[in-house]
């Protein structure tokens, strides 16, 4: 599930909706955690979507390309730290046309995989940006 802080802005939506969808498929992509030694296999293995739970905010831009979005900072970890290390390139590689009258503003998207309740508040993107400035950790 994802929400925009923009989402009056045309594309909003189908970017959100798109993002959803390749990061849903990106999710199945992942091999199924192999089981450890000694454990009871089980007779249906959890979906990848099942194993990925977790809700995370993130800003993003476009750059150079526009095509892509090329700025990602991670505002609020999921708290799992291998899901948080793949969200920005999950980000990044996904093909999103840049909207005509993008002026290269950060926007604030919410994240969900899973079962996540999703963040009820979407991330300061200005606060995020400073905080990057002056050496700060943004989450």
């Amino acid at each position: 599930m994802i929400h925009s802080r923009r989402p009056s802005r045309p594309g909003s939506l189908l970017l959100g909706a798109g993002l959803a969808l390749s990061l849903a498929a990106a999710a199945r992509a992942q091999p199924p955690a192999a089981p450890s030694p000694g454990a009871q296999p089980f007779l249906l293995q959890p979906t990848p979507e099942q194993q990925l739970i977790g809700a995370v905010d993130v800003c993003v831009r476009w750059g150079a390309d526009p095509a892509h979005l090329a700025d990602v900072i991670m505002t609020n970890s999921s708290g799992d730290k291998d899901l948080d290390a793949k969200i920005p390139d999950m980000i990044r590689s996904i093909p999103y046309p840049r909207p005509a009258d993008d002026a290269g503003e950060w926007f604030g998207l919410s994240l969900s995989f899973g079962a996540a309740e999703p963040h009820h508040t979407l991330p300061d993107c200005d606060a995020a940006v400073r905080a990057l400035r002056t050496g700060g950790d943004p989450i």
